[in-house]
């Protein structure tokens, strides 16, 4: 079985954390656009967006949410099972007992549950008054639930995190969810629910952030400087 960790290193903001816990089975991807980044325990590999499509956010993104192509295109290997993690995310435990206790057999993949909000329009609006994302940028999401029926308080997840088998499931996921990212708000985390409710098909087990923070080390990201917040969108 191959398994792999990926993380993505999109501009200066982060550094590339080294691992405390090393499984020898595991191969360790870092995507990034920065040629500085070496590592001895991560396998480093330089990606450009040469059509300059995308900030470093979206970039980031594409390999958050493909890891299977993203791996195959880099090693022409079919991995069985990715776990993705932020670039504030250190592998502080044994990666095997990780998914046999939070992934067993039968799921597609594992999704931490957002620990304040449980909607995507409340995620909506604090994106919006924290700046993270415009109002023009967000409405497009708001939009495309509103016209397809999505209901509100339908989950949210802490997408920092995510335990991934090479399904089917995960495939339509994967390819479902980037076709609609590309014109929508940046953040993930309002539209990965959407995509997972329209899929239906797919067996997601839950666990809590805290749990899940519990297993790896989470660093805070740097803080920017503090920035006036916006109104809210409306909330229908």
């Amino acid at each position: 079985m191959k398994t792999a960790v990926i993380t993505y290193l999109m501009g200066d903001e982060d550094v590339l954390l080294e691992p405390h816990y090393l499984n020898e089975t595991w191969d360790l991807v870092c995507f990034t656009n920065r040629k500085d980044i070496k590592s001895e325990t991560w396998n480093v590999v330089y990606v450009e967006d040469k059509e300059n499509a995308m900030n470093n956010k979206r970039f980031a993104n594409f390999f958050k949410f493909n890891p299977f192509t993203s791996l195959f295109s880099a090693f022409n290997l079919n991995y069985d099972i990715c776990i993705t993690i932020d670039a504030n995310v250190r592998i502080a435990k044994d990666l095997d007992k990780i998914v046999s206790f939070y992934c067993p057999t039968l799921f597609d993949m594992t999704l931490a549950v957002h620990p304040i909000r449980n909607c995507v329009i409340s995620e909506s609006n604090a994106i919006v008054g924290e700046k993270k994302d415009t109002k023009e940028a967000v409405a497009q999401n708001i939009n495309l639930f509103e016209k397809n029926g999505y209901p509100t308080n339908n989950g949210l997840y802490q997408t920092t995190i995510m335990i991934w088998k090479n399904t089917l499931a995960t495939q339509v996921l994967s390819s479902d969810f980037w076709k609609l990212y590309c014109n929508m708000s940046e953040r993930d985390q309002i539209l990965l629910p959407y995509v997972l409710w329209k899929i239906k098909d797919i067996n997601i087990i839950e666990t809590k952030w805290e749990d899940f923070k519990e297993e790896f080390d989470y660093l805070e990201h740097p803080k920017k400087e503090e920035e006036k917040k916006e109104s809210l969108i409306l909330i229908k």
